[in-house]
């Protein structure tokens, strides 16, 4: 999985092996600020309008599991 540009402030996009599964993005909190299912391989998510600090990714579906640290300044 790829994530960039890794910090971010605008937008972030999301490269991964898996044809489809589901994108969720945390706060340090554990709320999910972010959320989509059957995704592409390939994602972008829009970020400028959540608050700045440390943030974590999941993408999974049956078959695949990654997750990832995101930081948004």
């Amino acid at each position: 999985m790829n994530i960039y540009p890794n910090p971010a402030n605008e937008s972030i996009k999301l490269d991964f092996e898996a044809k489809e599964a589901n994108v969720k993005l945390f706060n340090v909190s554990g709320d999910v600020v972010f959320s989509k299912d059957n995704v592409s391989q390939k994602v972008d998510i829009k970020v400028s309008d959540f608050e700045q600090g440390l943030y974590f990714l999941i993408i999974e579906n049956k078959k695949f599991f990654a997750t990832d640290q995101l930081i948004i300044e």
